[in-house]
């Protein structure tokens, strides 16, 4: 062979590597093929029900007024995307294979979320209507191992009917994670509707990890009615089963014009299956006052405010956004939990980003003036991040909690900290770090 031979066979071994690890080719075989995603059991492959497209390389399937069995999606390794248009209806077999039905159910062997989107105004139906049951199994609308997130202008309605009484062992589920967040954000519309005469289990949302949440942040509404379950069927807004100690914030509402909850907030599990009463940390809401058939409305007073690690470049990072919260754990950084509580309204808190640092570095300050100079000396300004308490008004009985601010002299970059925890600052004050007083104020909660 000669040296040209060989140097045009070793440009072809590197340009057939190059185009193997392109993002898009290699991001497409995360998604199922069309033989992975069901429709009423049959695979997509071998049946196309009329007004429904699979796009594989993105991962997106669109139902446009789509009516039929329920979709499964299988073996998913990224993110899944399905989008609405017009209206769809997906019926839930009565009689359901040993006691499991489910309109929607994604599996995945990560976290993957799965997104219900729609651009313009669209529907989803999902309707189970049994006349009689097995003794055992679950029947659940949405089902997702990972995060499912409502966004877009989607309208989703799950209706679970059930006027079976001598079934022992179902559950009823609107919403399910295992293992992420359920969202409901920019105008989407999600309303939930338990009509079921008995049942082990009956709610609106199913978490199983200790430290996910339902986060409600949508210009419209979100609804969980139970006034047509029998009286003695236990109904809950939310369900938490977790194999930890519980704790974090399990509800976050944010600027919902509406928020209907009904049967009791939550009912915990602990590590052996039996009923934990105890009050998780849903302490940034107020129940402003109960409706009829034990609903719910909840408004926020005050959110918690998101502290997370970034192990390569040493950065700690603070946000009142759950959607960024996630975003920011699914490229790796570790979640360290709540840092404090912020006010819905104060004084400003503005945070900067260093786009020079190695890495990327946030600041964040009250101070104008430091935001002002920072941004002319190269920084890039990012707005009120959050607030901070007047320190000299109460707030229900107690003054708000000083947030201490450190700094590195050591580090060129990821040099401050910002903690509520007194031990934690005297600490780093004693190991070096100079002692920056309080950064800003926190809700004693």
């Amino acid at each position: 062979m000669t040296r040209a031979k060989r140097i045009l066979g070793i440009l072809g071994i590197v340009l057939a590597l190059m185009l193997a690890i392109v993002p898009g080719k290699a991001l497409a075989s995360s998604y199922p093929s069309p033989a992975d995603i069901t429709f009423g059991g049959m695979p997509l492959a071998q049946y196309r029900p009329e007004g429904v497209s699979y796009n594989s390389e993105k991962g997106i399937l669109t139902l446009n007024n789509y009516e039929g069995g329920p979709i499964g999606i299988w073996g998913c390794e990224a993110d899944f995307t399905i989008v609405l248009k017009g209206n769809n209806k997906i019926t839930i077999p009565a009689d359901t294979e040993y006691g499991y039905g489910c309109g929607i159910d994604m599996t995945s062997s990560n976290n993957s979320i799965l997104y219900i989107t729609a651009s313009q105004f669209a529907t989803l139906d999902i309707t189970y209507d049994a006349p009689t049951l097995t003794d055992y199994g679950a029947v659940i609308g949405i089902n997702n191992w990972g995060g499912v997130y409502f966004t877009g202008d989607a309208a989703v309605y799950i209706n679970l009917v059930s006027q079976d009484t001598t079934s022992q062992d179902l559950s009823f589920v609107g919403v399910q994670s295992d293992n992420g967040m359920i969202g409901i954000r920019d105008l989407a519309n999600l309303y939930i509707d338990l009509d079921v005469a008995r049942a082990s289990t009956c709610c609106g949302f199913k978490l199983a990890s200790e430290d996910n949440l339902v986060f409600i942040g949508t210009g419209k509404s979100v609804i969980v009615d139970d006034s047509d379950t029998a009286g003695s069927v236990e109904t809950y807004s939310i369900i938490v089963e977790t194999y930890y100690e519980p704790y974090g914030d399990y509800l976050l509402i944010r600027q919902t014009p509406e928020v209907w909850l009904g049967g009791d907030w939550v009912l915990m599990t602990n590590y052996d299956g039996e009923i934990d009463y105890s009050d998780p940390a849903i302490r940034f809401y107020d129940r402003t006052w109960s409706a009829p058939n034990h609903a719910s409305v909840y408004r926020a007073t005050f959110v918690p405010m998101y502290r997370l690690y970034n192990k390569w470049t040493g950065e700690h990072f603070y946000t009142a956004d759950p959607i960024e919260r996630e975003d920011l754990r699914s490229v790796g950084w570790t979640y360290e939990g709540v840092g404090w509580c912020a006010p819905k309204s104060g004084y400003s808190v503005y945070r900067l980003y260093n786009p020079w640092a190695p890495g990327g570095d946030h600041h964040y300050t009250m101070d104008q003036n430091e935001y002002n100079n920072l941004i002319n000396a190269g920084w890039k300004g990012e707005g009120v991040a959050w607030y901070s308490p007047d320190p000299d008004k109460q707030i229900q009985g107690f003054y708000p909690l000083p947030v201490y601010r450190e700094y590195n002299p050591y580090e060129f970059a990821h040099n401050h900290n910002y903690t509520e925890d007194v031990d934690e600052h005297n600490h780093l004050i004693n190991v070096g770090w100079l002692d920056e007083g309080i950064g800003w104020y926190a809700v004693p909660v």
